[in-house]
């Protein structure tokens, strides 16, 4: 009996042997699966993170590439614009350089257009002192330097006319004309 109560004893330690590695391995596997679980998750969220801040930066390159457009876009504009305003100052300086040799002409048309008038009064003003002139050339003379006055007179009032017109202190007020009746 005590043998079999050694055999049945050790029979019993080694199935408590065997139960304990038993229950070993299983709180092994529950450890492992829990920390297996545990880095899952770990993973999971990390993978959230990810993605979120993956779709943010996708955002924010949207944004940043919609401002690239717009930009190109203004820049275009600016562009077009600096182009246009390049073209109308580069008219307009050959405007003013016209306006400027038209200008020249005319100050030299007008000089001479002076000229003649006076020459003629100043002429015939000195004609005039002659003691030895008779009075129907005195006269004559006289009548001369009065129609010389009348054109300079007309000359300054033409010059003057013109001149308020460029400045745009008289308003052109535009009517029909019969050019024939005129000329005639």
């Amino acid at each position: 009996k005590e043998l079999n109560l050694i055999k049945q004893q050790k029979r019993n330690a080694v199935y408590a042997e065997k139960v304990k590695r038993r229950e070993m391995f299983i709180l092994l596997i529950i450890i492992v699966l829990l920390i297996s679980l545990i880095a899952l998750s770990l993973l999971f969220r990390l993978y959230q993170s990810k993605n979120k801040i993956n779709t943010e930066l996708n955002q924010k390159n949207k944004e940043v590439n919609l401002q690239k457009e717009l930009l190109a876009k203004h820049k275009e504009i600016l562009e077009e614009t600096v182009e246009k305003r390049t073209r109308e100052l580069v008219v307009e300086k050959a405007k003013a350089v016209e306006s400027e040799k038209l200008k020249t002409a005319f100050l030299n048309n007008i000089s001479h257009e002076f000229r003649t008038p006076l020459n003629g009064i100043l002429g015939f003003s000195s004609l005039l002192v002659d003691p030895e002139l008779d009075e129907e050339a005195r006269n004559e003379y006289a009548n001369i330097i009065k129609t010389s006055c009348d054109h300079l007179l007309n000359i300054v009032d033409d010059t003057i006319e013109i001149s308020e017109v460029h400045s745009n202190q008289v308003k052109i007020s535009k009517t029909p004309a019969n050019i024939t009746a005129i000329i005639e």
